[in-house]
């Protein structure tokens, strides 16, 4: 039976809330690597090696934003 609360939607509108004011506070990209699944395999599928590992995908991104700031100045 599924909860009635989905407590990792929470936690990571928290998240990302946080790590937006951090960014627009400092001017320093941050990248969210947080994953918010029901299973345990779509973690694993989302987190193993290669293309479509979101963490990999989030610094990519945070790496690409601090190369255009850095063109930007």
């Amino acid at each position: 039976m599924r909860a009635r609360t989905d407590h990792y939607e929470h936690i990571a509108r928290e998240a990302v809330s946080g790590l937006m004011r951090s960014t627009l506070d400092t001017g320093v990209p941050i990248g969210l690597g947080v994953i918010t699944v029901r299973q345990v395999e779509h973690a694993e599928a989302q987190s193993k090696s290669g293309p479509g590992n979101k963490g990999a995908e989030a610094a990519a991104a945070a790496v690409r934003a601090a190369l255009a700031l850095k063109e930007m100045e």
